[in-house]
């Protein structure tokens, strides 16, 4: 099919501007760069526009679909002219080489201010595209008089691009993100808080960059005319100062060549959203009588979950967060990997379905996926209109939404009728049914906006109708097509339906991308979205059934039995934990991280592969363990991230210092686990930088090989490896080439040394690379000793200069603001690599310097921010926004910090370590703002609006006196490696091939079940005099675990635990308290 390859387009120099039939600007180009956040499809019209608010009225619209404009180009301008009854207007833009100029005038009586709206992306059109809030993150503002100025700290093609944007009248209210200028009410009504009120006047670095400017309130009877100016500048070195504006370009004026009327489609009638109304407390009691750990704000209940999982929110709480409540529904099945999954992500405000794709997440994209929190362009994804009181309405926020693991449901009270919408989606089958209940019958229509490519707007796309079926393929220039010539997604309907366009609407016809179905009266509807040609099968109740019996194994039937709210809190988190880690591993994207597709090496080795080992699915843990090694480059070394599926060959060319450490840190857990020497002997490809195979040889060549690749990059005579690249921390990436070479993380020496001590017991039968390792981590625990150790601290890095080492991050340090960092303090005594009397020192200084209310911290202070200028490292100095890994509370490094924990044995330090990042109950954290409760949050990020402001108020943190939001959702290895923490490390119970671990680090007395050997469990940890298990009341007595820093369980025998089991089976665990 067509889509919106007819394009009205003016160019002049490097300014491309592309509009939409109806007048907005659809897309403003400079060179290879994106200077606009989106490519606005024509019915959702132009972030950007001028809006006028006459004599204290409603802020109307100058420019596009919204608007009553007519418009007419020429060469170099463009000319919108309009009725807004009180008041006509002409607003002309000049297209210049350097941006856009535009002139405004009007002609009438009264008052009025014009506010400028631009939707900003400010970096290369491929990575805008790729994570419009990402990009968001790295723009700078400053505010001057009648100038806003925005600039880009992260590189691009042209360098640090910037924008200015001017008045001829002094700026009297502006905001620089979107939240400031609709509100997150805006999913309720529909309505721009900020453009029909007053503008915050603040400089908020969040993730929806708008910058936007207002005039004072001015006269018509005394100025009638005003002009705005986009400046564009590829490249500002320096960071924003008032000197900035003289070194912006000019726009000069230039006339016009002749003028062409472009004849605009008109509306016959306006589309109207629909929300739910409030829920009554009769309905919602009716509807869920039992409810469990629900959530209050001033006696307003605003979630809570049900005893099956699911978590309901009320749409009360939705017009309260930033980040809308969604969900990813993704098929069940083997955890094997690289088998294809079928997912697809919904949202409460009317996303019903988005990002539909089997497998690769990235190139096999079916429908298109959301890419803004507020619901403002209401075209992507599958949505839902209804004829209501006459009229097509929107279906946007339910009264009520609950998430499943399998399902998402809307429900919508809307006076006497009740609206109910149902995703769900297949246990095995790859299908997904999305069903409407009505109380009347209605006349339903629903929208796909289909991509079928990595990002729409592309290539068109094939559609083949087949009675109530709708067959969709790829065009031969997709992306996909080359792998999956065949690929085929399919529509179903239980009833006919006739196919409509996006044009019926207007006076005249235009070309998009939405496939409109329009269905006759009716209260009960159904439609089923799948792979491949042939009939959809989905029995609702079967696949339910199955999809249960699948979570059930996958988390090996842990669940929790205490009654008190921290272990029912702690339940749902395991159940949807799981959920996150399946989304994690086997379809690599989030909710505000949409794109992925690969596996990050540093990542895919540590949550997939540790969820793996802690339940015990050791045959899915040997495959992947295989898959990993098999994009092993052949000098050694891996890839920063690789795909996995049928698009291996694609993959990143270098990697940090850390990632050739975790695929053999990886192996050497699966070997300890399973002692499945094996494997070692599997033939498995090299590859080389592009990804082509080059030879095969046995994984344990490969080990080889990866060792010797981390001697040759040994840092002189050392056995410390060079940073190169990075570490863990994206963030502190170093900024020049320099530091690049002389760097050595302090972090990767102790990982280093936990993979080598590990893999030499695991290879103890392999006397040859067993010694090595035996001696490479015996000299690494002397050397860091001896250079890694200064005053009992463990600086961040060392720095190699002609003086010898210089430690960076440490209170002798006088080069940065940052003294302390956690991640070699916690990775050392994980690794068993420093004495019992420094694990305690580094537990003291992380008490002291970064433990918060909300978790501990990176780093004891942020990286100085000076405008987004780097002097020593990259995105730590370049990010504007403080959130994510800037804001130092990444949760990942906070689970890490719960294993030191239980490796030390602090238990109550331990429960307490769960609870603050528990999103379910977020209790234990008395400044933490609302969010989303059943889906892992990558970070906890202090509520600064800017870096500086985070910088001077940094301590108010420490004192829990400014609010912490949660970050980025489910995309993260975080989950599985919770989940491994909890199950091996808290709970105590390891999983043998051949035995069993049972070494608790819980004080508290907890009963749960957990199935293992095949066999349900019920097991209780109590306090007693001293420590001992037993089975159906038999002691099992085991051997001793070794630790050195604690006394620790019990290693029994399967043969031992098998000997006491019987029908019903119940463990006992007294630890001394």
């Amino acid at each position: 099919m067509n889509m919106m390859t007819k394009k009205l387009q003016l160019q002049q120099g490097e300014t491309l501007v592309t509009l939409t039939p109806f007048g907005d600007i659809q897309q403003l180009k400079y060179g290879q760069l994106m200077i606009n956040q989106l490519i606005h499809h024509p019915l959702d019209g132009s972030l950007m526009n001028f809006y006028v608010r006459f004599n204290g009225g409603e802020a109307l619209p100058l420019l596009g679909i919204a608007s009553p404009s007519t418009f007419e180009l020429s060469d170099s301008h463009i000319r919108w002219s309009g009725n807004h009854g009180d008041f006509t207007y002409t607003v002309t833009a000049l297209v210049h080489s350097d941006g856009l100029r535009f002139d405004l005038s009007f002609d009438g009586e009264g008052r009025y201010d014009v506010t400028y709206v631009q939707d900003l992306g400010l970096a290369d059109e491929a990575g805008v595209r790729t994570n419009e809030a990402y990009m968001a993150q790295y723009i700078d503002y400053a505010k001057y008089d009648s100038v806003l100025l925005a600039r880009q700290n992260q590189q691009q093609s042209t360098g640090f691009p910037g924008v200015l944007m001017a008045c001829s009248e002094d700026i009297a209210e502006y905001a620089t993100d979107g939240f400031d200028v609709y509100g997150t009410d805006y999913r309720k009504t529909n309505r721009p808080k900020g453009l029909n009120g007053r503008l915050a006047s603040r400089i908020y670095q969040y993730e929806f960059a708008l910058p936007t400017i207002r005039t004072r309130e001015l006269d018509l009877s005394e100025t009638d005319t005003l002009w705005f100016e986009l400046r564009i500048a590829p490249h500002l070195e320096q960071a924003l100062s008032e000197d900035t504006i003289g070194s912006m370009p000019e726009l000069r004026t230039k006339l016009s060549a002749g003028w062409e009327q472009i004849t605009r489609p008109f509306a016959h009638t306006q589309n109207i959203t629909l929300s739910g109304d409030p829920v009554s407390e009769d309905r919602l009691q009716e509807l869920y009588p039992d409810r469990q750990l629900e959530e209050y704000v001033d006696g307003q209940l605003l979630s809570f979950f049900t005893p099956d999982g699911g978590h309901v929110v009320l749409q009360e709480k939705e017009r309260l967060v930033e980040r809308s409540h969604g969900n990813i529904l993704l098929t069940a099945g083997s955890l094997m990997p690289a088998v294809p999954k079928l997912a697809t992500t919904v949202f409460m405000n009317g996303v019903f379905n988005s990002h539909i794709v089997w497998g690769n997440t990235n190139y096999n994209k079916w429908m298109t996926n959301i890419r803004n929190p507020l619901n403002i362009p209401k075209t992507s994804g599958q949505r839902i209109y209804v004829e209501y009181e006459g009229t097509d309405h929107l279906l946007t926020l339910p009264s009520l939404f609950e998430m499943g693991m399998q399902e998402a449901v809307w429900h919508y009270f809307i006076g006497s009728e009740t609206i109910t919408v149902r995703t769900m989606i297949g246990a095995e089958s790859p299908v997904i049914q999305l069903s409407i209940n009505s109380t009347q019958p209605l006349r339903f229509k629903v929208s796909q906006q289909i991509a079928m490519h990595t990002q729409e707007y592309v290539v068109p796309f094939q559609m083949q109708q087949q009675d109530k079926r709708l067959l969709f393929s790829a065009d031969p220039d997709a992306d996909s097509s080359a792998h999956l010539p065949d690929l085929t997604y399919t529509i179903e309907a239980d009833q006919q339906f006739t196919i409509r366009q996006s044009s019926d609407g207007f006076d005249r016809d235009f070309e998009d991308d939405l496939i409109w179905m329009q269905f006759d009266e009716t209260n009960i509807l159904t439609l089923r979205l799948g792979v491949g040609k042939d009939r959809l099968a989905f029995e609702e109740q079967e696949e339910k059934r199955l999809y249960d019996v699948w979570m059930n194994r996958y988390r090996n039937g842990l669940h929790f039995e205490s009654e008190a709210d921290k272990w029912q809190a702690m339940d749902m988190q395991v159940r949807w934990y799981v959920q996150n880690m399946r989304i994690h591993y086997q379809s690599p994207h989030g909710l505000e991280q949409y794109g992925g597709a690969a596996w990050g090496t540093r990542d895919v080795s540590q949550g997939p592969m540790e969820f793996l080992l802690a339940t015990g699915h050791f045959e899915e843990a040997r495959a992947l363990v295989l898959t990993i090694f098999s994009h092993q480059f052949e000098a050694g070394g891996w890839p920063q991230w690789f795909m996995f599926d049928e698009y291996e060959g694609i993959q990143q060319e270098d990697s940090h210092g850390d990632v050739i450490v975790w695929p053999l840190k990886a192996v050497s857990d699966y070997l300890i686990r399973t002692n499945d020497l094996s494997c070692l002997e599997e033939i498995i490809p090299f590859r080389n930088k592009t990804g082509e195979v080059v030879s095969e040889k046995s994984l344990v060549h490969h080990i080889e090989q990866a060792i010797q690749k981390i001697e040759d990059d040994f840092v002189g005579d050392s056995v410390f490896s060079a940073y190169g690249g990075g570490d863990w921390d994206d963030t502190l990436q170093p900024a020049d080439e320099e530091l690049k070479r002389n760097l050595i993380s302090t972090w990767t020496v102790a990982l280093t040394y936990q993979m080598m001590d590990q893999l030499s017991s695991a290879l103890s039968s392999i006397q040859p690379l067993s010694l090595k390792l035996e001696r490479l981590s015996a000299e690494i625990k002397r050397q860091f000793e001896k250079e890694m150790i200064l005053d009992d601290v463990i600086p961040g890095f060392l720095h190699v200069t002609d003086q010898g080492y210089q430690p960076m991050i440490h209170p002798s340090d006088e080069t940065l603001r940052m003294k302390y960092r956690l991640l070699p303090m916690t990775r050392s005594i994980i690794s068993e690599l420093v004495s019992k009397e420094q694990a305690n020192q580094n537990m003291s200084l992380i008490a002291e310097h970064l433990k918060f209310p909300d978790g501990v911290r990176l780093m004891d202070k942020p990286a100085a921010y000076r405008g987004g200028v780097s002097h020593h490292f990259m995105r730590a100095e370049q990010a504007a926004n403080f959130g994510r890994e800037i804001g130092l509370q990444y949760v990942h490094a906070h689970i890490r910090y719960i294993e030191a924990l239980t490796k030390l044995g602090r238990s109550a330090e331990t429960v307490t370590a769960l609870e603050v990042i528990n999103p379910v109950s977020m209790t234990a954290v008395p400044n933490a703002a609302l969010r989303q409760r059943n889906a892992y949050f990558s970070s906890s990020d202090g509520d600064f609006k800017t870096r500086y402001e985070a910088q001077d108020q940094f301590n108010r943190l420490k004192e829990g006196s400014v609010a912490v939001k949660g970050g980025w959702r489910i995309y993260s290895s975080g989950p599985g490696i919770w989940f491994n923490q909890l199950l091996s490390h808290v709970l105590g119970i390891r999983i043998h091939e051949d035995e069993l671990e049972f070494d608790p680090v819980v004080s508290e007395p907890v009963e749960f079940s957990l199935h293992f050997f095949g066999t349900p469990y019920q097991i209780q940890i109590k306090q007693g005099k001293s420590f001992s298990i037993a089975c159906n009341g038999q002691e099992l007595i085991g051997t001793s675990i070794l630790n050195p820093y604690r006394t620790s369980g019990r290693r029994v025998s399967r043969e031992e635990l098998e000997q006491t089991t019987g029908d019903i089976n119940r463990i006992i665990i007294t630890v001394e308290g």
